[in-house]
């Protein structure tokens, strides 16, 4: 039982970082010039996401970006070299019925959160989560490039990161019952997303 302690995280690797970096390359690559206009969308939907009445585009943005993901991406590309990643797709399904959910559910959310707080509190934080919102969209992108990797692996709906902490900054907005299914599937994940990249970066 004791032998269980003396593995590290590197143990578990499932392939060399040289073939991870190798896959979300090519596959951020393969959108081409859809990364573009994904991250066009983006900029303008998450520009508006203050304004209660747009709102709902956000959230299509977000279940578009979920299925993008767990679909293109782990299930696709991901599962070839890692067996589990195929569940973490299925994970970023079930996110997206969550959020169709919940855009389904969205004038009386928007309703509720507001009765909670006071109209200026609630106004702050619209426009907090929308500036940092708006910043994630664009900065993930420039980082990307800046590390030597495709721009569009920074893009919304085409690699993890971006997608998922993206979306829980934008769940601050929903009430606080919404959150109870918005939160947990993008924690876990991101979780996972940054321990792998922790062991990717020390292998």
């Amino acid at each position: 039982m004791t032998e269980w302690f003396s593995y590290s995280l590197e143990d578990f690797l499932l392939f060399s970082p040289e073939v991870y970096w190798r896959l979300i390359q090519q596959h951020s690559v393969n959108f081409g010039a859809i990364a573009i206009v994904i991250e066009v969308i983006a900029i303008i939907a998450f520009y508006y996401l203050k304004h209660n009445h747009k709102r709902q585009i956000v959230i299509t943005i977000l279940i578009g970006a979920w299925c993008s993901v767990g679909w293109f991406f782990f299930i696709k590309q991901y599962a070839a070299i890692n067996t589990f990643a195929q569940y973490l797709g299925y994970a970023c399904l079930i996110q997206s019925l969550f959020l169709l959910i919940s855009l389904l559910k969205e004038r009386t959310s928007i309703q509720q959160v507001s009765l909670t707080m006071s109209v200026d509190t609630w106004s702050r934080l619209q426009n907090n989560v929308t500036l940092i919102c708006l910043s994630s969209v664009i900065i993930f992108p420039v980082l990307a490039a800046l590390l030597g990797f495709n721009w569009g692996t920074g893009v919304i709906g085409i690699l993890p990161l971006p997608t998922i902490t993206i979306s829980l900054i934008s769940v601050l907005l929903f009430k606080s019952r919404m959150r109870l299914f918005l939160l947990p599937i993008p924690t876990i994940l991101l979780v996972i997303e940054l321990l792998t990249l922790k062991v990717l970066l020390n292998a």
